[in-house]
């Protein structure tokens, strides 16, 4: 045997053992993949949302002409196709809450959870969806507090918790929701949890911290903290990963936007501009001393 062929057997053996392990290092690295993908589900729900937010071009819905009629705002208060709730107040530390502030809160249905009567309904159509779908229940762990159940939150997290009348539980707008075994952080680590936060726009709700909006809220992610807005509000800021201050600030007063079939107008006058032709109105204050009109035609 030459010394020529025993080299060349001596570099098969290397090749022969890395075409042997090629393989298995795949397979460990798409297994790992694959438990990566199925434990951290929540982890890339995130990034994906990071993602789209940052190459999506933010816009209000168009502004149009309409005819328009005035009227005093207490005249369309009084009238029975006018609904006003409280649903569009922006509330944090630059707007907070006033003392003589009132909540329009209930119990829903049979239970001890007291939340914003104008949530009710769209609360119990989303958990009825997620029950239909997912087969679980979907809970309320925190809805509304009163000033001094605030200030005791305040108290013993003075970092997450935030101050007495800057905090929409106390208008009885805010949820945070959980389904068994999932709250939290983990909220999205379900199914059910990331069908909340991707579809809760549909039942007027919105991420009210969403992952991409700390600068404008100054509060972190918090998936689990939902905040009821209304139709067509909730679609239009979750389609255009807008936040809800980005949203009021860039509503210009005096015009009006048209979503669907419905108008929404910003206006701060006790004489309104009410276009012609509306079957109802809904009337929210905005907390910054005007009034969010859902015109719908």
């Amino acid at each position: 045997m030459t010394t020529t062929t025993i080299s060349k057997k001596k570099t098969r053996r290397p090749r022969r053992i890395l075409f042997i392990l090629l393989p298995i290092l795949l397979i460990l690295v798409l297994g790992f993949s694959i438990l990566f993908f199925l434990s951290h589900q929540n982890l890339i729900f995130q990034f994906r949302n990071n993602l789209a937010a940052t190459f999506h071009k933010r816009s209000l819905p168009q502004t149009v002409s309409v005819s328009t009629y005035t009227i005093q705002l207490d005249d369309l208060l009084s009238d029975p196709n006018c609904t006003k709730n409280q649903a569009l107040m922006l509330i944090n530390d630059a707007y907070p809450l006033s003392d003589s502030f009132q909540p329009e809160i209930s119990y829903y249905k049979d239970t001890d959870v007291q939340m914003n009567s104008c949530i009710q309904d769209a609360y119990a159509a989303m958990s009825a969806a997620v029950r239909e779908q997912f087969d679980v229940p979907l809970y309320v762990r925190e809805a509304y507090r009163t000033a001094k159940e605030q200030e005791e939150k305040t108290k013993e997290n003075s970092a997450v918790a935030a101050e007495i009348g800057a905090s929409e539980h106390q208008a009885g707008l805010a949820l945070d929701l959980y389904v068994p075994q999932f709250g939290g952080w983990a909220f999205t680590k379900s199914a059910a949890g990331r069908f909340v936060d991707t579809n809760c726009r549909y039942y007027g709700f919105i991420v009210r911290y969403p992952s991409y909006g700390e600068k404008q809220t100054g509060i972190p992610y918090e998936p689990w903290h939902l905040r009821y807005i209304g139709l067509p509000h909730s679609q239009i800021i979750m389609d255009e990963y807008l936040t809800l201050e980005e949203y009021i600030d860039l509503l210009e007063p005096g015009s009006f936007y048209q979503y669907g079939s419905y108008l929404i107008s910003h206006q701060s006058s006790p004489v309104v501009d009410a276009p012609s032709g509306w079957k109802h109105v809904t009337v929210s204050e905005d907390n910054l001393g005007g009034y969010l009109f859902t015109w719908e035609l």
